[in-house]
C-alpha cells in the first residue's frame, strides 16, 4: 500500500547529491565556484567577496617559547582571490540564536549520517492525530496524476470534470479555497518562493540573496533535506522561510489518505530535527491539490500556498517562470525569459501583489533566477518578500514553536471550505487511514535507501 511513499529519490537528484553524503560540508560554507561549463557559472563570484576587500596581518609565535630572530608577517588575501573564503560574520557557532524570535536552539547535526539516522521512521500516531483532529475528510477518490501527462484530458479525470470546481481541484481549473494563499496583500509585492531544494545549486542562490539582502521562502523536499541538512540550516539561519514540499514530490491527489499523511509527516519531522521548528506552510507538488488533500493538511496544521494564476478557467495565466522546463530541454532559457517578460507585464496590471513559482533544484534554474528573474523584479520596482510577509504575517508565525497566533495567514477565518461529499476521517479509495494501518517499516525503508545510494554512486562513478 505504501510502496509509492517509500523514500526513493529521483536518480538525477541522487547523483547530484551522492558526493555530499560522503563528505558533508560546514553549515556556513558556500559554493564559491562551479564545475559547470556554462558561461554564467564561469563568471560567478564567491559569496561575500566584498566583505574581504582589505588585508590584515598577524605575527606568528616562535616554537618552544624561543625568541624569534625576526617577526614573521602573514597577510590574509582578499576573499575574491581565495575560493574558500567565507565572510567572517557568517562563521558562527552551532548554538547561535535562530532568526525567528523565541525559536529553540539550532539542533547540532555535526554527527548527522544519512545511512544511520533512520529516516524516515514512520509514526503511526500521525494517522490517529488526523482522525482525532475534528477535521472532516471528504470521501473523494484519488485522482489520476502523471507529471508528464495532460492530466485534464485523461479519461479518468475527464469523467470527473463536472466536479472539479465542487472538489476544489487545482490541477484542472485552478480552483482554490479561502484557506489557500494565492496572492500578496499589498500591490507591487512579489511573493518569492523556490521549490524542490535543498540541492547543490541552493548555495549559489543563498549567496546571491545574501548579497542583495533578499529573503525568500524555500518549499523543501524532505528526501532532499535528508542529504543536505547543512544547506537547510544555512538557509534558515540566513532568515529565509522554510516550508513543506512533501517527502517524495508526488502529485498528492493521486495518493491515498495515509500516503498523504506520510508525505506531510515525514517532511515536518525531518525539518524539525534539522532546524528545531516545524513549518505551518506547505506547497503541493505541481500544485496538485483538492479538498481532500486540503482537509488532511488542515488536520496536520499545514496551510496551502499556491502561486498566482490570473485570467479565467479557459485562459489562465500562471505566475510560473517555467524554469523547470529548461534543465530537461522542454524549453530554452530564452523561452523562459520570454515567459518571464509576459509575467512582469501581467503583474503591472494587478491591484494586489502576487506569488511567483521558481525552483532551486538544478543550476539552470538558479542561473535564471540570479541572472535574470530577480534582477528584473528589482528593476521593475517590485518588493521581493517571502511568502509569510506577502500574506501579511510575521516570521514567528511561520513555525508552530514560535507563532503567536493560530489564525491562518491572509485573514482566513480558519474554516476549510470543502467540496465533495463529507464523510468520516481517513477513508478513501481503499485507504485505511484512521484504522491504525501500519506505515512502512524502518528496515524496508533502509533497504530502499541503500539501493538508491548504491545506484547513485555507481552512476556517478561512470560519469
Amino acid at each position: 500500500m505504501f510502496s509509492r511513499v517509500l523514500p526513493v529519490l529521483a536518480v538525477s537528484c541522487a547523483v547530484a547529491n551522492a558526493h555530499h553524503a560522503a563528505a558533508p560540508y560546514h553549515l556556513v560554507a558556500r559554493q564559491g565556484t562551479s564545475t559547470t561549463s556554462s558561461a554564467s557559472h564561469a563568471a560567478s563570484t564567491p559569496a561575500g567577496s566584498a566583505s574581504h576587500s582589505s588585508s590584515s596581518t598577524t605575527s606568528a609565535a616562535a616554537p618552544g617559547g624561543q625568541t624569534p630572530s625576526s617577526t614573521v608577517t602573514v597577510s590574509f588575501p582578499p576573499g575574491s582571490t581565495a575560493s574558500d573564503a567565507v565572510p567572517l560574520d557568517k562563521i558562527v557557532p552551532i548554538a547561535v540564536q535562530p532568526t525567528p524570535s523565541g525559536a529553540p536552539a539550532l539542533p547540532d547535526i555535526s554527527t548527522w549520517s544519512a545511512m544511520q539516522s533512520g529516516y524516515p521512521s514512520a509514526d503511526p500516531t500521525w494517522i490517529a492525530d488526523v482522525k482525532n483532529s475534528g477535521v472532516s475528510i471528504p470521501t473523494l477518490e484519488p485522482r489520476y496524476f502523471d507529471p508528464g501527462a495532460d492530466n485534464c484530458n485523461v479519461p479518468a479525470n475527464q469523467a470527473r470534470a463536472a466536479n472539479n470546481e465542487k472538489e476544489g481541484y487545482w490541477t484542472c481549473g485552478h480552483y482554490v479555497r479561502d484557506t489557500d494563499i494565492t496572492e500578496c496583500t499589498t500591490s507591487k509585492t512579489w511573493g518569492s518562493s523556490f521549490d524542490d531544494g535543498p540541492s547543490d545549486s541552493t548555495t549559489k542562490l543563498l549567496a546571491y540573496l545574501d548579497q542583495q539582502k533578499i529573503k525568500t521562502t524555500f518549499f523543501t523536499v524532505g528526501s532532499a533535506v535528508y542529504w543536505r541538512p547543512w544547506t537547510l540550516q544555512e538557509a534558515y539561519m540566513d532568515g529565509h522561510q522554510i516550508a513543506v514540499h512533501t517527502w517524495n514530490h508526488h502529485g498528492l491527489t493521486n495518493l491515498t489518505n495515509d500516503e498523504v499523511i506520510a508525505e506531510f509527516g515525514w517532511t515536518k519531522k525531518i525539518i524539525k530535527d534539522v532546524l528545531g521548528v516545524t513549518p505551518v506552510y506547505f506547497r503541493p507538488p505541481y500544485g496538485d491539490i483538492d479538498d481532500r488533500v486540503r482537509a488532511i493538511a488542515k488536520a496536520m496544521d499545514l496551510t496551502p500556498v499556491m502561486w498566482t494564476v490570473t485570467g479565467d478557467v479557459d485562459h489562465p495565466f500562471p505566475f510560473d517562470t517555467f524554469d523547470f522546463s529548461v534543465p530537461g530541454g522542454e524549453a530554452t532559457a530564452t523561452e523562459a525569459v520570454g515567459q518571464f517578460q509576459k509575467l512582469i507585464a501581467q503583474a503591472e496590471t494587478l491591484g494586489k501583489g502576487f506569488i511567483v513559482l521558481e525552483h532551486d533544484l538544478y543550476w539552470q534554474q538558479v542561473d535564471l533566477a540570479v541572472g535574470y528573474f530577480l534582477p528584473a523584479a528589482a528593476q521593475a520596482g517590485f518588493k521581493v518578500v517571502p511568502v509569510y510577509e506577502c500574506a501579511g504575517q510575521e516570521l514567528v508565525n511561520a513555525y508552530i514553536e514560535t507563532r503567536t497566533t493560530t489564525s491562518l495567514p491572509g485573514g482566513s477565518t480558519g474554516t476549510n471550505s470543502t467540496g465533495g461529499t463529507s464523510g468520516g476521517t481517513g477513508t478513501n479509495g481503499g485507504s485505511t487511514g484512521g484504522t491504525g494501518a501500519a506505515l512502512p517499516s524502518l528496515d524496508a525503508v533502509k533497504v530502499v535507501l541503500a539501493a538508491v545510494v548504491a545506484g547513485a554512486f555507481a552512476v556517478a562513478a561512470a560519469l
